[in-house]
Formats: structure tokens, C-alpha cells, sequence
């Protein structure tokens, strides 16, 4: 059950209720006190069931950006919350390519950085276009961002598989010029 508490004082006067497995969510709570959507907090900390009913009920909140510039789908990479990252993709496959605000990242970044090898093969799988996507602030494919934090199984995952060695710029030259090849 997600769930939160707060004092009256902060309560907006006419707030919106999501009932969710029979826990009401005050939603403008959760906008009000957290750094997200309800789904943000529910991708984050790995409430599947949670997730999925606030999906059915607001599908918008899988594309917004909590105060820190991710998506629902980039938290729960980073967590390696394989379920919830699998019903979120399931749910609109496009997640894949949206980047972090502040970085440029997709959540295949955010999966490669912290060596979540099952969450990576469930986005390539879903999405494997994601695979060419550079970030923005570091011109880095996900291979090179795996590299950088030294996650072997992603690296290997990332170099190995056929469909993503064919279709991804492995070793090209970077925008920045202290960029290197791979």
C-alpha cells in the first residue's frame, strides 16, 4: 500500500482521491510534499500493484518529470524494479526514448549507470531503438555510459547482442572534444 501522511495545514481546500487497493491517495499530497507524481513514488519504491492502478487511472503521469527531471520509468530503472519498468513499457513502449531534464538521459542510461542487467534486457527488448539515443549533457550512448561506471554485464549485454551491435554506434567519434572512442 503506498500511502502517506502530512498535516492538515498543507491540504490544498478541495483535494482530487484515487482509491487504490482500498487506500485513498490524495493526490495533491502527493504533489504537494514529494518530488512527484504518485506513480514517481510508486515506481520508486517498487509498488507494482500501486503502479498499475495509478497507471490505469492516470495514464499522463508516466510522462511527467518529477523536481528532479525523471520520469517514473527512469526511477524505477534505477531502483531495478523489473515488474513495475515491464508494466510501465507494456503500457506505452515511447517511455524508452524520453530524457532526464537535467542530464539527457533515457532510461536505458539510467539502467546501464546502475547495472541493472535484467531491467536493461526488458528495455532493449521493448524498445531497441532506445539503444542509439545519446545523452544530451555528456554525449554518451548507453554502452559508453556502462563503460564509464564499469558494469560488465551491461557492457557485455550492450556489445554482444546482434540487433543492438548492428544498429548502435559503438565506437564513433563523441560531440565534445575530451570525449574519446570506446
Amino acid at each position: 500500500f503506498l500511502c502517506i501522511h502530512t498535516e492538515m495545514s498543507l491540504l490544498p481546500p478541495m483535494p482530487r482521491f484515487m482509491d487504490v487497493q482500498g487506500c485513498k491517495l490524495r493526490i495533491s499530497v502527493f504533489e504537494t510534499c514529494s518530488s512527484g507524481n504518485p506513480l514517481h513514488i510508486a515506481a520508486q519504491l517498487g509498488d507494482c500493484d500501486a503502479a498499475t492502478e495509478i497507471l490505469k487511472c492516470e495514464p499522463k503521469y508516466a510522462k511527467e518529470l518529477n523536481k528532479e527531471g525523471l520520469t517514473p520509468l527512469h526511477l524505477s530503472c534505477m531502483e531495478g524494479h523489473l515488474e513495475i519498468t515491464e508494466r510501465l513499457v507494456k503500457s506505452n513502449r515511447e517511455l524508452c526514448v524520453l530524457k532526464d531534464k537535467y542530464y539527457g538521459n533515457t532510461p536505458l542510461h539510467a539502467a546501464a549507470m546502475k547495472g541493472r542487467v535484467d531491467v536493461v534486457k526488458v528495455l532493449l527488448e521493448a524498445c531497441p531503438e532506445s539503444v542509439k539515443q545519446v545523452s544530451t549533457a555528456t554525449g554518451q550512448t548507453c554502452l559508453h555510459t556502462a563503460v564509464v561506471y564499469n558494469k560488465f554485464e551491461v557492457m557485455i549485454i550492450l556489445y554482444l547482442m546482434p540487433r543492438i551491435a548492428a544498429e548502435t554506434p559503438l565506437c564513433t567519434s563523441l560531440p565534445q572534444e575530451n570525449n574519446s572512442r570506446l
